[in-house]
């Protein structure tokens, strides 16, 4: 089965401004069949924690260190929640749409 290409991607951003006070990523629609990427930058200085809510990701149980990654095939990636362990460390993300 061949998969088709998409017209356009989005990139973005989002900086855990104080840790222990976890960020939803932004309101950004998935196309299908598609996978979001989030990675947490490489100048970060902590891990960055992922959740599916808030609570989630203050819990901690899925980390990501300084220039890792995951792929996540939701239909938004306003449905993931991040927290670092050191203020200001930042998640990108990419997606097809």
């Amino acid at each position: 089965m061949a998969v088709e290409s998409r017209p356009a991607f989005a990139v973005g951003e989002a900086t855990v401004a104080a840790a222990g006070t976890p960020v939803q990523l932004p309101d950004t629609k998935i196309g299908q069949g598609c996978e979001l990427v989030v990675k947490a930058k490489k100048t970060n200085q902590g891990s960055l924690k992922v959740g599916q809510s808030s609570a989630e990701a203050l819990a901690g149980k899925f980390l990501l260190d300084p220039n890792e990654a995951v792929k996540l095939r939701i239909d938004n990636a306003s449905k993931v929640w991040v927290d670092a362990e050191v203020s200001g460390d930042k998640a990108s993300l990419i997606v097809e749409q």
